[in-house]
């Protein structure tokens, strides 16, 4: 991957009155790059070296996770999250 980006929502539930635990799903998209090996394979006359070609193209998906969210104070959170896809 040369860059990878996502755009994300999120929809949670307030416990307490600090925490959240939340769902998290939305779009991910990147460059993906293919490079295949040369190999001089033995099944080919000698010195005749079998090439795939590479491929770099923009690709789109989806992502999901779930996640929880605690505040500090009114200016600070800290929180972690899980990618599933």
């Amino acid at each position: 991957m040369n860059w990878i980006g996502t755009a994300t929502g999120r929809v949670g539930y307030a416990l307490w009155d600090r925490a959240l635990v939340y769902a998290r799903g939305g779009v991910a998209f990147g460059d993906a790059k293919i490079m295949r090996e040369c190999n001089n394979a033995r099944s080919f006359a000698p010195g005749f070296v079998n090439c795939g070609q590479s491929d770099s193209r923009n690709q789109a998906g989806w992502t999901i996770g779930y996640g929880t969210e605690f505040a500090l104070d009114r200016n600070w959170t800290v929180r972690a999250e899980s990618k599933l896809l």
